[in-house]
């Protein structure tokens, strides 16, 4: 028999029975699953299965506010946690309450007991009962707190499982899908994927919309880990991938640029009879072009057209961007044309983007033309448009026309930021304009547009290219007093800048600054302090900072080797400079012509004609193809030593090879042979070059 709630008698007077029933309500605090002392106190004194089932007569009694009635009662003082559980699980128990009404008490509940939580199952039961009513909201809302109070998946999961066991919903209930959206919801989509992929040993499994919706997510979050083995999962429960599942796949195999397993995706589309779409073929499409496979790209967009699907602007606007990206406008001002006549309007994205090849093409006549045709078709540039303008202009070395466009940007409301300045900064100073790049400094700091690192390391280079190292210096202390933090990037061009003018003490303390501060140079900071060194013959301190680099886990690189292989070269350490050329080649790294043209100069200053020899043919073996520059070193120096039988075979070797001999080679063999008064042979090479056009 249960027991009717003990109702406590009114004060006086009507409106003291109002006040009992209407009590201040403190705002809502999440549950934890800690029970507070007063909640352990207050299970021991009731019987938690006895206040629910007292609740849950009240509740299906009451025909009023349910609510003013139980506050009048004395169970808010016999209320717990475990009551709470046990009222939660009685969705289906006489007398049977609708599970909204539940959810409601639930929530009236939760100031009163905060911060304790009812039991994980309760609160599974009352979800599952949701969804089985259709109140995926609710259920959704619910499941939200039951996360927070229950943070780890396989308990939330394991208590759901056992609340359908007593259900007929089958092997794939809505709850699964509610509770995966849920912690979709809640930023917690690895945790989705938990759940998921622990269903397998439960025999549960969410629906084919479910699964789509978390691969999609996961692809988002960059989780592609996760992605493959809930893909695994849903083969191995039997859910039959659709056309979204396969766009997914498709999208992140193109994330990870394995295009042939893209391509795979679509040919298991074809044989299992699932019909591409065009954002199937938007994906693979958008995928090849931004790994500069654009003729498939192309082949893709026919054969989408070939099965009656009609290319849309995302499809025209990946393979205009593909294009612009490999050097490649005017085909892709020929696909904008197209776009137009299918009745399709490129959008501003579309019209920057092409705008931006002819300007990396250095095209900026055409690129004002696009301009010009977008606004004519009622497409306004934005601040990506100018960027793109003033980006090219400045590379162009068309500053005034640059500062133009920034100015008629901010008339017409697009306020230029940091990258913006940069640009123009840049351009000034590639043109070794200091003083507008300071200008234009001042003019940001006025604006309130702050400098950040690459601002500062733009114009210390800039200075240090022109020779005043020293003030580039103070800007990097200044950069520090506005509290940002210089990098490698930053320190390099000064370390390079007082090599060049010969500060190679100041150059050496700025690469010690670095590591007092915890900066770790990197190769380019070591690299330009090795190379300075080298090329005044300091070459003990260079090995030095060479021993120092490979201490550090830096592995040389072509500029490392040629600036040391130059110093011993010029000092006539040719040993060492060949120890270091064998070392490079066992690096499997191909030494370049200057390489190879240091150690030839070396060669003929010992008059060693027999390494010369050797070091050509070893190029050769290699299949390194001299140059004429490399040529015209060897023909020059055997010119000037008299070795003209052997100058003359060169040129041979030369013709032989395919290449034309240039003005300088045909000089330094027209000087030897008039050195050797072999007045005939010169003439007749001046004859020879004059034939050529030279």
């Amino acid at each position: 028999m249960l027991r009717l709630a003990r109702v406590r008698r009114p004060a006086t007077g009507a409106g003291a029975a109002v006040s009992s029933i209407r009590p201040t309500r403190p705002p809502p605090a999440p549950f934890t699953t800690t029970a507070s002392t007063t909640d352990t106190s207050s299970s021991m004194a009731a019987d938690p299965d006895g206040v629910a089932a007292e609740v849950a007569t009240l509740l299906s009694r009451c025909t009023g506010d349910w609510k003013q009635v139980i506050a009048a009662s004395d169970i808010p003082s016999r209320l717990s946690p475990a009551a709470l559980s046990s009222l939660l699980r009685r969705c289906n128990s006489s007398p049977r309450l609708h599970p909204k009404l539940l959810l409601d008490f639930f929530y009236w509940s939760r100031t009163r007991l905060a911060p304790s939580a009812p039991a994980p199952d309760a609160f599974a039961h009352l979800a599952v009962s949701l969804c089985a009513a259709g109140l995926y909201p609710q259920a959704n809302g619910l499941l939200d707190q039951m996360i927070r109070a229950y943070p780890t998946p396989p308990l939330v999961l394991s208590s759901v499982h056992r609340a359908l066991s007593g259900s007929d919903q089958g092997r794939r209930p809505v709850v699964l899908d509610v509770l995966v959206d849920t912690y979709k919801k809640t930023g917690r989509v690895r945790d989705g994927a938990e759940v998921v992929l622990l269903m397998k040993d439960l025999g549960l499994a969410p629906s084919l919309r479910c699964c789509n919706g978390l691969l999609k997510d996961l692809l988002r979050a960059d989780a592609l880990d996760l992605l493959w083995k809930v893909r695994g999962f849903m083969e191995g429960a039997g859910i039959s991938p659709d056309v979204y599942t396969y766009s997914t796949l498709i999208e992140a195999y193109c994330k990870v640029r394995d295009l042939e397993s893209a391509k795979k995706v679509v040919e298991e589309m074809r044989e299992t009879g699932c019909s591409l779409n065009v954002v199937t073929y938007n994906t693979l499409i958008g995928g090849l072009c931004r790994a500069g496979a654009i003729e498939e790209a192309f082949g893709y967009k026919k054969e989408m057209e070939d099965y009656g699907l009609v290319p849309d602007g995302f499809t025209y606007g990946a393979i205009i961007n593909g294009l612009c990206k490999r050097g490649r406008p005017d085909q892709a001002k020929c696909l904008l044309d197209e776009m137009s006549c299918a009745g399709l309007m490129p959008n501003v994205v579309v019209y920057s983007t092409l705008i931006d090849g002819f300007m990396r093409q250095g095209n900026a006549d055409e690129a004002f033309k696009i301009v010009k045709e977008m606004s004519a078709a009622g497409v306004q540039p934005n601040k990506i448009t100018y960027d793109n303008l003033i980006r090219g202009l400045c590379k162009l070395g068309r500053m005034g026309r640059a500062s133009r466009i920034l100015k008629q940007m901010t008339k017409i409301g697009y306020m230029a930021d940091t990258m913006t300045y940069n640009l123009v900064i840049e351009g000034h100073l590639r043109q070794h304009n200091k003083e507008e790049a300071f200008l234009l400094l001042n003019e940001m700091r006025k604006g309130g547009i702050s400098p950040n690192v690459y601002t500062y390391s733009i114009i210390i280079n800039g200075l240090c290219q022109i020779g005043e190292s020293e003030r580039a210096s103070g800007l990097l202390e200044q950069m520090i007093a506005d509290g940002l933090k210089p990098n490698a990037f930053v320190y390099a061009p000064l370390i390079s800048g007082y090599c060049r003018e010969g500060s190679f003490s100041l150059a050496c303390e700025t690469l010690k600054k670095m590591t007092r501060e915890n900066l770790t140079p990197d190769l380019y900071c070591y690299n330009s302090l090795i190379i300075g060194l080298s090329n005044v013959g300091k070459m003990d301190e260079a090995i030095e900072y060479y021993d120092e680099m490979l201490e550090k886990g830096f592995q040389p690189n072509d500029f490392t080797y040629g600036g040391l292989i130059h110093g011993y070269s010029m000092a006539g350490n040719l040993e060492k400079a060949e120890q270091l050329l064998h070392q490079m080649l066992n690096s499997g790294l191909n030494p370049n012509d200057f390489i190879y043209a240091q150690i030839l100069e070396g060669y003929f200053k010992s008059d060693n004609l027999e390494k010369v020899s050797s070091t050509l043919k070893s190029m050769l073996e290699k299949g390194l193809m001299p140059d004429n520059r490399l040529y015209g070193i060897v023909i020059h120096n055997l010119s000037s030593s008299g070795h003209m039988q052997a100058a003359v075979s060169v040129l041979s070797v030369i013709e032989k090879n395919g290449l034309v001999p240039d003005s300088l080679i045909y000089g330094s063999l027209i000087s030897g042979f008039c050195k050797a008064a072999d007045m005939e042979k010169a003439v007749g090479l001046l004859d020879e070059m004059a034939k050529k056009g030279l």
